[in-house]
């Protein structure tokens, strides 16, 4: 099954989507910012994950870093609009 996985990363939590090809949401949930607990997350569907998109993109890299060795691919994302550079 083809899922993609979003994160939206504020100051005290994440809050943690997975979808489908079809958009239909297989889990949402908020979660503290504990970089195990995400990865706990999304352990479930890390054979399926085609690819995850983070906003905001700065703490891509943290979570982006503790990927290292998967062939899963992320992206950063930023709302439409908003300087991405």
């Amino acid at each position: 099954m083809e899922v993609y996985a979003g994160l939206d990363l504020h100051s005290t939590n994440t809050y943690v989507a997975i979808i489908d090809k079809d958009n239909k949401v297989l889990y949402k949930q908020r979660h503290g910012n504990d970089i195990p607990t995400i990865l706990s997350v999304l352990d479930p569907f890390r054979n399926d994950i085609q690819g995850a998109v983070v906003e905001p993109i700065l703490p891509t890299c943290l979570l982006s870093n503790s990927m290292k060795g998967s062939s899963r691919s992320m992206t950063g994302g930023a709302p439409s609009g908003s300087p991405t550079s």
